[in-house]
């Protein structure tokens, strides 16, 4: 069966619409996943069984279950506590949520990495537990993990899709919606695929180019 090219021209702003739903909520998700995995791994490293034991409860809960159930908590359950959630900003939360216990892991093998030696100089100078972790731990641990994070980005950009199951109209959603009306799967699979290589290819080049400034900064630091 051959691409309906009538079908494409007709499919091309709706998918486009739905690229732009998925980009906000994979950039948006994966920016909180950062801040509170950059927080949670920082605070994993320390010898606290008070901080240690709940996060490594909560590392545990979310990796071991599927982002499509925590997506569903999101919109069905968390409305009950009185916190009214859009199916976009349920989405997002859900997905943050996972990205952060996965990125919370990834920086703490990058601040493990780090070695304790370049914290006892800090300590030396004078200088407290919060400006070390600032300017001197995280900062290093993240560009060692960096490659990493790129992963969990892209992971993020294609498990997005799953937001369709509470009604987000991304990508997959119009697709499909653009399917149930046309009855033609390999054009609007054929566009889909097309949308979300692309979607990863720039954003890969996009981190790649961080990543070489990353490099270039550290080696004339």
């Amino acid at each position: 069966m051959a691409i309906d090219m009538a079908l494409v021209w007709t499919a091309l702003p709706y998918l486009a619409k739905g690229a732009w739903i998925t980009t906000q909520i994979t950039v948006i998700s994966f920016a909180l996943g950062c801040l509170f995995g950059i927080v949670l791994g920082y605070l994993h490293t320390l010898r606290n069984p008070y901080l240690q034991m709940p996060i490594t409860a909560f590392v545990t809960i979310i990796r071991g279950t599927p982002m499509l159930i925590q997506i569903t908590f999101f919109y069905y359950v968390v409305p009950l506590l009185g916190i009214d959630l859009s199916p976009f900003w349920a989405a997002v939360a859900a997905i943050a949520m996972n990205s952060s216990a996965y990125i919370s892991q990834i920086i703490k093998g990058g601040i493990i990495g780090v070695g304790y030696a370049q914290v006892e100089a800090a300590q030396v100078l004078g200088l407290t537990k919060i400006q070390i972790a600032r300017y001197i731990v995280i900062p290093q641990a993240v560009v060692l993990v960096f490659p990493s994070l790129v992963g969990e980005f892209i992971t993020l950009l294609k498990d997005s899709s799953l937001a369709s199951v509470i009604g987000v109209m991304e990508l997959y959603k119009e697709a499909r919606a653009i399917m149930t009306q046309s009855y033609d799967v390999i054009t609007v699979f054929f566009l889909m695929a097309v949308f979300y290589l692309g979607l990863t290819s720039f954003f890969t080049l996009i981190f790649h180019a961080i990543e070489r400034k990353l490099s270039w900064y550290v080696k004339h630091s």
